[in-house]
């Protein structure tokens, strides 16, 4: 029969428990501002361009009006 040796708790933190918490931060801001970028930047455009009266082929410069809810069918 063979034996098993096993871990004997020591007490101490594991090594990556040493209180580096913003590197954690630094792998996760990168993917907050694509998710900002590409997800909520068009959303929040959409909802705007929807409760105004803002016309794409009109010449830059034209004043965009605020219609509310009225324009949505």
């Amino acid at each position: 029969m063979s034996s098993v040796a096993t871990a004997q708790p020591t007490g101490r933190k594991p090594r990556g428990a040493k209180g580096n918490w913003w590197v954690g931060w630094l792998f996760i801001v990168p993917t907050l501002i694509f998710f900002v970028g590409w997800q909520l930047y068009p959303i929040y455009r959409v909802a705007y361009l929807s409760f105004t009266d803002y016309n794409f082929l009109d010449p830059a410069g034209t004043p965009v009006h605020f219609v509310g809810l009225p324009e949505l069918p």
